[in-house]
């Protein structure tokens, strides 16, 4: 009897055998894809980071901006080489590392300082929640900043204290950080800073990512004495309908307009 039932879970065995075989198979095949995918990537100069031609360099002469270090309150990973080497949306998704503008830069007659990819796993960006900026105390028109929303259309508030002891706030808006690259799809968002592709947690999504510049008014007949940032955890969806979804804010450069601007710069 006990060799008869050994005998019957035979093919059982053998079925288990060959899709565990399969399984295996197609986890190598997966793995030799995504690696040889990766490797193109980085080999590739067919790909390159846009520029919005039409507010870059956006000024001639310069324009007085004043950068906004912003490394010490930076919290998040968003650029990587590869999947899983940052972790932007909490999933292990990023921005392509390969194609990051440099760390001076001049966009729309402002003057950024952009982060740069950190091969020691180091963050790059700053997830807002409510914190606090090093500013130098002054009379500013706007504060503009280079920042994108993760899965939803973020909209949120900064908040100016300043130095008479009044408050003001001024919106924030911060579109999804890709879209469907599409001329077919009515919820492509154009981006300042476009990447030809994105990382999600496996693999290469050929998706155009992006980062988009937007600006907050300030009083500027006013000193500002302190300057913090939106506490953002829901938006519209990126769809039809717009239903609230959980979404937040990243921030990667701050740069502020004095009172006393010249002409040229594109506000």
């Amino acid at each position: 009897m006990a060799f008869a039932a050994i005998a019957s879970s035979c093919p059982n065995l053998r079925s288990l055998r060959s899709k565990l075989y399969l399984l295996l198979l197609w986890c190598a095949v997966h793995s030799v894809l995504l690696t040889s995918a990766c490797s193109l990537e980085l080999l590739s100069d067919d790909f390159q980071l846009v520029i919005d031609p039409k507010k870059n360099p956006g000024a001639t002469g310069g324009a007085p901006s004043h950068p906004v270090d912003i490394s010490r309150l930076r919290n998040n990973r968003a650029f990587a080489l590869w999947p899983r080497d940052a972790d932007f949306d909490g999933n292990g998704a990023g921005y392509p590392a390969r194609h990051l503008p440099p760390e001076k830069l001049s966009y729309g007659g402002l003057d950024f300082v952009f982060p740069q990819y950190d091969p020691g796993g180091g963050y790059d960006n700053v997830l807002a929640q409510g914190q606090v900026l090093d500013i130098y105390r002054g009379s500013y028109l706007a504060i503009h900043m280079l920042l994108a929303a993760e899965n939803a259309v973020a909209t949120g508030t900064v908040t100016a204290n300043y130095a008479d002891g009044s408050t003001a706030t001024s919106s924030v808006i911060a579109f999804p950080w890709w879209s469907w690259s599409s001329v077919w799809s009515p919820w492509h968002y154009a981006g300042d800073l476009v990447f030809p592709f994105h990382f999600t947690n496996t693999t290469i999504d050929f998706n155009q990512s992006a980062i988009y510049r937007t600006v907050s008014w300030l009083d500027s007949t006013k000193e500002l004495a302190q300057l913090q940032l939106p506490n953002i955890t829901s938006g519209a969806a990126n769809g039809p309908g717009g239903v609230t979804q959980n979404t937040r804010l990243h921030i990667f450069a701050v740069s502020l307009i004095p009172a006393n601007i010249s002409t040229d710069i594109l506000l």
